[in-house]
């Protein structure tokens, strides 16, 4: 044992930042005010009831088109966006279950549209020193999605994996490979979609929604800058 106190690091704000750069942003080339909404013209591939990131104000699409959104707030002047989707939570799933419930029972009307799609980071995170006495870190995370009840699994499948849930995992995973502070180390952990989370006793959804998933499990992250694990 060295005289080094024991440092056991944390990186949940790194991986907060991958999720960061997943999500889309679009140039506003155009913002006429209508009411109390803003009319900005912008390519997009945006749907109703997200929110975005516009002059540091969180507002709701109210309706989108290919060329135009309509969102809540007045933002007149603003010159670009980013999606605050999909949101990103670490902890435990009781924790996280609490949390989106809370979102739910709040008074705060665009506050319960900021859910999903979600990504997990599931706690706790197991940290050890490798071969080359690099610090590497087993997570398991979930990217989730709210579904319908009576989808069928070709209808998830359309609906819910191959639009939203399938690509936010390639671009993650893409992410993650390309960032400078972490490297995956292994190509063996586990990915699986849950259709219909929870539909299977087994499996139970431990959230109040009904929800779509896809599961990674013992996915391994060599940490290259500013993790010591000493000891």
């Amino acid at each position: 044992m060295s005289d080094a106190k024991l440092r056991i690091p944390t990186f949940e704000a790194d991986f907060e930042s991958i999720v960061d750069k997943i999500r889309k942003t679009g140039i506003i080339t155009d913002a006429v005010l209508s009411g109390e909404n803003t009319v900005l013209t912008t390519v997009n591939d945006l749907k109703e009831n997200k929110t975005l990131l516009i002059n540091g104000i969180s507002c709701k699409v109210i309706s989108a088109s290919s060329t135009e959104i309509t969102v809540n707030k007045d933002v007149v002047g603003a010159t670009e966006w980013k999606a605050e989707f999909p949101f990103f939570m670490d902890g435990h799933i009781s924790e996280i279950s609490k949390r989106l419930k809370g979102k739910d029972e709040s008074n705060d009307s665009v506050l319960k549209w900021q859910k999903y799609p979600l990504i997990i980071l599931l706690q706790d995170i197991d940290y050890k020193k490798n071969r080359i006495n690099n610090t590497e870190a087993t997570i398991d995370f979930l990217i989730v999605n709210s579904t319908e009840q009576d989808y069928t699994t070709v209808q998830r499948r359309e609906n819910n994996f191959i639009p939203i849930l399938d690509p936010l995992y390639n671009d993650l995973i893409t992410a993650m490979r390309d960032n400078m502070k972490f490297r995956i180390s292994n190509d063996s952990f586990t990915a699986s979609r849950k259709y219909f989370w929870g539909a299977i006793p087994q499996n139970k959804n431990p959230f109040n929604d009904r929800l779509d998933a896809i599961e990674i499990t013992g996915l391994k992250l060599d940490l290259i800058t500013n993790y010591n694990l000493n000891c």
